[in-house]
């Protein structure tokens, strides 16, 4: 038994949080507890073990036993419906001849015009 001593939080979080790599290992990493904590941690595990089975979320933090209900909320937004295609009528569109602007674009902005000084090539 090999026994090790971090005095610095940071590292003792990530060796703790790594120890899953060494699962099929004859490696292990636990935290060191008091007795009377370790004690109270053994008839805890009872109570873990019967709240899993249940359904539920449970840990064990040092010395206290944390049960949440599996009906967690995930943190995505929920979808707003869209509008209905009938709400919005045919009036309020605005009739559009794309085809016809876009020639007197082209014909007000060329390269010609703008040579020969009679438009510039900015939109007006």
């Amino acid at each position: 038994t090999n026994y090790c001593r971090f005095y610095n939080l940071e590292k003792e979080i990530r060796y703790l949080t790594k120890k899953e790599n060494l699962r099929d290992t004859n490696i292990y990493l636990t935290e060191d507890f008091p007795p009377k904590i370790l004690q109270i941690r053994r008839n805890l595990k009872d109570e873990l073990k019967k709240a899993r089975d249940e359904g539920k979320f449970a840990v064990i933090k040092y010395d206290k036993l944390i049960i949440i209900d599996k009906k967690m909320n995930s943190k995505k937004r929920e979808l707003s419906e869209s509008p209905e295609k009938g709400k919005r009528g045919n009036s309020e569109r605005l009739p559009l001849d794309k085809k016809n602007k876009i020639t007197d674009m082209k014909r007000q902005n060329s390269i010609e015009n703008f040579l020969s000084g009679e438009a510039p090539l900015t939109q007006p």
